[in-house]
């Protein structure tokens, strides 16, 4: 399979991208399939792993992948790939995100808008913050191309099941239109960005929410880096990238793991508040090698003292963060055979993960309480909502080890 290779910055255009990091075999797909999609995988000749290569624009820092799959590899993942993506709806995991989102919608925006606003979100999966709008009285929409639609469809949310376009929605229609973790996935940022603009009304706020690059950029961490994310924003970045479209940032909430932009058209309001930060993340971002080879040396001795002790372990998440531990498995002396993981989404149990590995289907939670487990690895960034269904749901009192955004054992 080829890959395309991209010179320049999505964001600036610059072509100064100094190579940040590269992960040689590096999974493509981030979520179970069935049998049947793995048998259709292989028919198509699909490779398990790209090399994973990401750049870094020492303009305008922005972090974007330079080596990238096919348009018609990328469209698969979001219509065909994505039926095990958490549903909120359906299992409630996850809410502390979106209730954080909510809260800034309350405090910083509710009272700049009019009652019944018309909002519109972009990727808005099963509607899950769609219904919390309707409830609170506003005229909530929202468009996703993935199987979550189909969720929230039922529910009787009112929900396009389509990528976002030009033509899908009429033109200066709404008060808010705001997007969460979407503007990474997309190429085409001018269009994406015009399109946007042209379904809000001319006094309409914007809100986009994105995995934040300073806070992993300083941690070590590699959570946002991966083949559906094209591109990973800095505070910087992201204000330069939308300001040069004609999108101005009003209020950047930047203190977690999620950089939350609110925003509206016209010249810039804010004042570079940001753009000071460049030599700042620069740095960060010359450091972070050794800060992911310290992260890999804690694993590393917490596998070594799982292992010393002879003692069983299982894997608590069937998504991204439990793969990415998985692809480390060799560096910090992780046994996979017949390793057992489990995921509470009854739609991934039976499903397995498309690697070379002898690693079983994902299995229910339930089993483990017919097991003696001494160890488990919480493979997800929704460490309270696991953590408590293994004490209070499954009166279990195993040893956690947590993988993000810090690596410890809980005892």
């Amino acid at each position: 399979m080829s890959l395309r290779t991209v010179k320049n910055c999505i964001v600036c255009n610059g072509s100064n991208i100094a190579p940040f990091f590269k992960i040689a075999n590096y999974p493509i797909i981030l979520r179970p399939v069935s049998e049947e999609m793995h048998d259709h995988l292989d028919g198509q000749k699909m490779p398990r792993t790209i090399s994973l290569e990401v750049g870094m624009c020492q303009d305008c820092t922005h972090l974007m992948l330079t080596k990238r799959l096919s348009d018609d590899l990328e469209k698969l993942f979001y219509t065909s790939l994505y039926s095990t993506y958490i549903s909120m709806l359906e299992m409630g995991i996850g809410a502390a995100g979106v209730d954080n989102f909510l809260k800034l919608f309350s405090n910083h925006l509710v009272s700049k808008i009019p009652q019944g606003a018309s909002v519109l979100e972009i990727g808005c999966y099963d509607g899950y913050i769609l219904q919390q709008l309707d409830e609170r009285g506003f005229n909530a929409e929202g468009c996703d191309p993935s199987d979550g639609a189909s969720i929230g469809i039922q529910k009787g949310l009112n929900i396009k099941k389509s990528f976002f376009r030009k033509g899908l929605y009429p033109s200066n229609n709404f008060d808010v239109v705001f997007n969460r973790h979407v503007i990474e996935h997309v190429e085409a940022l001018p269009e994406f960005l015009a399109n946007i603009t042209d379904v809000a009304k001319k006094t309409a706020y914007l809100c986009f929410e994105t995995p934040n690059a300073d806070f992993f950029l300083s941690k070590g961490l590699l959570d946002p880096f991966h083949p559906e994310h094209l591109s990973v924003f800095t505070t910087v970045s992201l204000e330069k990238c939308l300001e040069s479209h004609n999108i101005s940032v009003t209020e950047m909430f930047s203190d977690t793991k999620d950089l939350i932009t609110i925003c509206k058209q016209g010249e810039n309001i804010l004042a570079p508040r940001v753009g000071d930060k460049k030599d700042h993340l620069l740095s960060l971002a010359a450091e972070f090698t050794s800060r992911h080879d310290e992260n890999i040396n804690k694993l590393r001795k917490i596998i070594e003292r799982v292992n010393s002790e002879n003692a069983s372990l299982a894997l608590w998440g069937a998504g991204a963060a439990s793969l990415r531990f998985l692809t480390m498995a060799e560096d910090i002396g992780l046994k996979t055979n017949n390793l057992l993981i489990v995921d509470k989404d009854t739609r991934k149990q039976g499903q397995r993960f498309f690697i070379d590995s002898d690693i079983p289907p994902i299995a229910s939670p339930d089993v483990l309480k017919g097991q003696s487990v001494d160890y488990i690895v919480i493979g997800s960034q929704f460490v309270e909502e696991i953590t408590g269904d293994i004490r209070e749901g499954l009166g279990l009192n195993a040893k956690l080890i947590t993988i993000t955004p810090k690596i410890e054992i809980i005892e």
